[in-house]
């Protein structure tokens, strides 16, 4: 009896245990946060339309992650002050057999992607004890950032990965990584120039004289050195020069005169150059033959392969997105040619099955990836519509939107077939009600894509109906399941919540157009300009 009695008590023991598996795999718990990993729905058209209050809840919430994740790493983690995780979880990536432990480095290249939101939180922000936080960080930022400088590695100010610690990697690893130094300028000079406009003259100089300067000259001295991608695939026998490395390059160039002028400083007669350089060296990316700007040129053993391999991955976009907008440069967001390589950058996902069922069009990194089976990235998505914002901020700038047979790829499932005033050989003037039209049609987009993209993150979203305040715990993995949507990869990514930040403040810089534009189409407006009164 007793026997039996066993083996009902293991029986049921066994289902309960099967049971509890079968819970435990639709929802994984990560600290305070469930990352759903069932199929979510995608918004309904409603749900997708968000009002000023809410993106401003958003914005908040993404600074809120940016800050969480920092904290828990210095604090939990044991990450040195200044260091940014990649991520504060781990995973193992069962396509490729390898355990993909993102909390135990830092990478200088996410990293400084990062501290350039936490710069613009530092500009932007009216809460003084956000501010002071931001301005405290930033300045661990730039300390850590002179600690890796003077650490003995395999390529120098060209490793891209380090140990939480600040201590370099001493197993192989890819490199030159030649992004990290020219992006870690750039957040810093942004700061610098932020503490100068704010009277804190002296700090600034400390950081240009220290950081900033070693930075730029290592860019100029090796702008035109072959290095690894911003992905870091293959980087055994495939090294080149990379569009986005040198955008990055050009922009801390070019930022690093003017914060020097700022500082009645002289900058190094190389850094005015080299950045012309760059500037000649750039149209030579565009490929006719394929639409787009080719992501990666004189590669050792890299196929183009039509265009559909990672040779046009296109990950400037994505890594980029903040500086698209503002650069002195004929590579801006507006420009033909590299809306047409967004355009064809969104085709090449077409495949996945989620973008056949739902409303939002997810994007991974390039065709054909394989890391974690090559799925939806929340950065590029997230990226490609916060693009949307970049090109009505940049063309408005312009005062104009030039089309031709390359940006139409692009354009037209923005503005729809009716649009029928998108003919290549056109400009669309900043006073035309045709401007205005594809500027809303462009915000429009943008919205809806990226809230699409967080409700698959996180759910429906929620807000305070008083305060308007996120409700839903902002947790953004790495990746997204190309079939049903669910959550894969690396767990709750820093670089997630910078991109988020960068494209709804993008957002807001594009409605502020938008509503100047309507403001100068009124009728009232329109009487003023006839009678000559201003």
């Amino acid at each position: 009896m007793h026997d039996l009695l066993r083996c009902w008590v293991r029986f049921f023991c066994r289902i309960g245990s099967h049971l509890a598996l079968i819970l435990i795999s639709s929802q994984i718990a990560f600290g305070d946060a469930v990352i759903n990993t069932a199929r979510v729905h995608p918004a309904t058209d409603e749900q997708l339309r968000l009002t000023d209050q809410q993106w401003k809840a958003l914005s908040a919430a993404a600074t809120h992650a940016i800050f969480r994740n920092i904290d828990e790493a210095e604090r939990s983690l044991s990450f040195a002050p200044g260091a940014i995780p990649a991520s504060t979880g781990s995973a193992y990536d069962y396509v490729r057999g390898e355990d993909q432990q993102y909390n135990l480095f830092t990478w200088v290249r996410d990293s400084a992607l990062v501290a350039m939101a936490i710069v613009d939180v530092y500009r932007t922000t009216a809460n003084l004890e956000l501010k002071a936080k931001a301005a405290e960080f930033l300045m661990k930022y730039a300390r850590f950032g002179i600690k890796l400088q003077h650490k003995k590695s395999t390529y120098g100010y060209g490793d891209g990965k380090y140990h939480k610690n600040g201590d370099p990697i001493t197993e192989e690893w890819g490199g030159p990584q030649n992004d990290g130094p020219a992006l870690r300028a750039v957040a810093l000079s942004e700061f610098a120039l932020a503490l100068r406009s704010e009277g804190h003259l002296q700090t600034a100089r400390i950081l240009f004289q220290t950081v900033i300067s070693r930075d730029l000259d290592y860019v100029a001295t090796n702008y035109n050195a072959k290095g690894v991608d911003w992905w870091e695939e293959h980087w055994k026998n495939k090294k080149g020069f990379h569009f986005s490395t040198l955008i990055a390059q050009q922009d801390a160039l070019n930022l690093g005169q003017k914060l020097a002028r700022r500082l009645d400083l002289t900058p190094s007669a190389k850094w005015p150059d080299v950045e012309q350089r760059i500037e000649e060296w750039l149209p030579k990316f565009w490929n006719s033959d394929l639409g787009i700007f080719v992501a990666t040129l004189d590669s050792d053993n890299r196929p183009i392969d039509n265009g559909r391999s990672e040779n046009d991955s296109l990950n400037y976009i994505a890594l980029l997105g903040p500086r698209l907008g503002a650069r002195d440069s004929q590579i801006t967001a507006s420009n033909p040619q590299m809306m047409a390589t967004v355009g064809r950058f969104v085709q090449q996902f077409d495949h996945f099955p989620i973008n056949q069922q739902s409303r939002g069009h997810y994007v991974g990194r390039y065709f054909g990836d394989t890391y974690f089976g090559g799925n939806i990235w929340a950065i590029t998505t997230m990226a490609r519509y916060g693009f949307d914002y970049l090109v009505a901020i940049d063309a408005s700038n312009k005062g104009q939107l030039h089309l031709d047979n390359h940006d139409l790829t692009f354009l037209q499932p923005i503005a729809g077939n009716n649009a029928k005033f998108l003919r290549p050989g056109t400009t669309l003037n900043r006073q035309s009600k045709e401007f205005k039209q594809i500027t809303a049609a462009l915000i429009d987009h943008g919205d809806r894509g990226l809230v699409d993209m967080l409700t698959l993150a996180v759910g429906k979203l929620k807000f305070d109906p008083v305060t308007h305040k996120l409700l839903n715990p902002l947790y953004i993995s790495e990746q997204y399941s190309k079939e049903h949507g669910g959550a894969e990869a690396l767990p709750n990514l820093t670089w997630n919540y910078s991109v988020l930040y960068h494209a709804i403040l993008a957002r807001q810089k594009a409605v502020a157009a938008l509503r100047s534009l309507e403001a100068e189409l009124s009728p009232m407006s329109c009487a003023h300009i006839l009678l000559g009164v201003r």
